[in-house]
C-alpha cells in the first residue's frame, strides 16, 4: 500500500501544472480577436465561463466580470496578437482591459 501511494504521489507531483497567467500567455498572447459582440453568456459546458460571441461565430473565454458586466450585444471586442491588452469600443469610447486571475490583470 505504501508503494501505490508513493507512486501516486510521484505521477501527481509530476504533472505539468501551470498558473493561470502562464496558461493565458501560452494559449491567449498569439491569438487575435475583431468583431462585434453578438452573444454574451455564462457557459454552463465550461463551468459557467464567461464567454462572448464575436460576429464570426467562435466564442471567447472573457475573464474580467467587471468588463464582462459592462459589455452590451452590439459592441467591438478588438484583440492584437502578440499582445494580452484588449479593447472594447462601446460608440465612441474605448476601454482598454485584460483578461484577470483572482482579480488581477494579466499584463505581460
Amino acid at each position: 500500500m505504501k508503494a501505490f501511494v508513493f507512486i501516486l504521489l510521484v505521477l501527481v507531483s509530476s504533472c505539468d501544472y501551470i498558473s493561470c497567467p502562464e496558461w493565458y500567455r501560452r494559449n491567449e498572447k498569439n491569438h487575435a480577436y475583431d468583431g462585434k459582440v453578438v452573444k454574451k453568456f455564462f457557459d454552463s459546458s465550461e463551468r459557467g465561463q464567461p464567454r462572448v460571441v464575436l460576429d464570426d461565430g467562435q466564442k471567447y473565454l472573457l475573464d474580467n466580470i467587471k468588463i464582462f458586466n459592462k459589455i452590451e450585444v452590439g459592441d467591438v471586442i478588438l484583440k492584437k496578437a502578440g499582445t494580452l491588452q484588449y479593447l472594447l469600443i462601446q460608440g465612441s469610447d474605448t476601454t482598454i482591459f485584460y483578461q484577470q486571475c483572482d482579480g488581477d490583470d494579466i499584463k505581460r
